[in-house]
């Protein structure tokens, strides 16, 4: 008789301890210990730059288009030694966990699920794409950095 496989949650992704200070110790984030909430704030720790997360990948992608239509956060892939975390920047959920090698290859699977607006700037002609969107009213171009208001 075959058993089955013991079912356990996924460890958290590892916590922002701040900068290494090269002896073992660090000094400290407020993202991390959960003083601050997630990308709130002046977003000053050069480790997890806001998000409480050592090495995060950051995205807009929306965790409600994936598993909790009532959660507001975002996906980021947050590595961990030689694997990966697709974990919600709100509520901590964690997705699935891939290969280190492969997060930024599921990101962009996960992207290309979603409906996708495109937008040219008038400023700089670049095309600037924006998942999950079917059209954007306003925006800022991601090359030029200028605002683009768009008529209705």
């Amino acid at each position: 008789m075959d058993e089955e496989p013991e079912l356990r949650p996924l460890p958290p992704p590892p916590r922002c301890r701040g900068i290494p200070l090269g002896d073992g110790n660090y000094t400290g984030c407020s993202y991390g210990y959960g003083d601050i909430a997630p990308f709130t704030g002046p977003r000053d720790c050069p480790v997890c730059n806001g998000s409480g997360f050592e090495g995060p990948i950051e995205t807009t992608l929306p965790h409600s288009d994936f598993g909790d239509p009532d959660c507001c956060g975002c996906l980021n892939g947050v590595i961990r030694g030689d694997q990966a975390d697709i974990v919600c920047n709100e509520c901590g959920t964690v997705l699935r966990t891939v290969p280190a090698a492969n997060v930024g290859q599921t990101l962009t699977g996960l992207e290309l699920t979603l409906e996708v607006a495109s937008e040219m700037c008038p400023h700089c002609g670049s095309v600037n794409l924006f998942p999950g969107f079917s059209k954007m009213l306003a925006f800022t171009c991601r090359q030029c950095r200028k605002a683009v208001l768009r008529p209705e």
